[in-house]
């Protein structure tokens, strides 16, 4: 078989609809073809799932897109990055402020760090009472969340209500314009510089145990004078009372 006839998953956006069976994508968007014998087709035939992507520039993601033609159900869903900082309960708050505007029904599953498969997994209205329940073990960093919505997939052909492309279309605008639009990649905070604190007035502190008045050794001799006027005067009385005493 070659890779002349791809199978082409349909793009999100209102241009797709009521252009026959051509759909114009937005300017800058990607999607995923798979050529006729490829996985997808494989895939296809072995499961009857047909999955695809679609890469939306300056969005968190692409939109992974599953179809699953057995079980009549469409899902879209979004890989998100958790922080790299934060408590686990932490991580998840963040996740929640930005899907103020998502439905109720949208699956939030939780992937710690070196585990296989999601760790838990809970609609967002319970995950709004009670960010917790998405904690499996607090020990664990959280390292991907992701968010999944799914719906009744169309079986008429064509386009317009109850077809395929009518409900894939339906879903994935719904989902992008409600959840992944509104969401904003994790970035860490840039270093904050410490703010100059002002120099204290130098003022040398002696300590009062420190100040003595007791002479030291390297304190001047002191001057004698009390005791020299005291001797001079002494002599003095001395000499006066020989003169006056009889017999002199």
């Amino acid at each position: 078989m070659g890779s002349a006839h791809p199978l082409r998953l349909p793009p999100a956006g209102q241009a797709a609809r009521g252009r026959g069976t051509t759909c114009a994508l937005p300017k800058g968007a990607r999607r995923t073809e798979y050529p006729v014998g490829g996985p997808g087709v494989a895939g296809l035939v072995e499961s009857g799932v047909l999955t695809g992507s679609l890469r939306i520039p300056n969005a968190v993601g692409p939109i992974a897109i599953v179809a699953d033609l057995r079980a009549g159900r469409v899902t879209c869903s979004l890989d998100i990055e958790a922080p790299k900082t934060g408590r686990p309960q932490t991580r998840v708050n963040w996740l929640v402020r930005q899907l103020k505007d998502a439905p109720d029904d949208l699956r939030v599953d939780c992937y710690a760090t070196h585990s296989r498969g999601a760790s838990t997994s809970e609609l967002l209205r319970a995950v709004r009472d009670d960010p917790s329940q998405l904690i499996g073990d607090p020990t664990k960093n959280l390292r991907t969340f992701r968010l999944a919505l799914a719906g009744p997939m169309g079986a008429k052909r064509g386009q317009g209500r109850g077809s395929f492309l009518g409900s894939v279309l339906d879903l994935l605008d719904g989902f992008y314009e409600l959840t992944v639009q509104t969401i904003k990649p994790w970035s860490a905070a840039p270093p904050k510089l410490r703010p100059e604190q002002p120099e204290p007035d130098k003022v040398e502190d002696v300590s009062g145990q420190l100040i003595s008045t007791a002479i030291s050794s390297q304190d001047g001799a002191a001057t004698p004078t009390s005791a020299t006027s005291s001797g001079s005067d002494a002599l003095a009385m001395s000499e006066e009372e020989d003169a006056t005493s009889p017999g002199s």
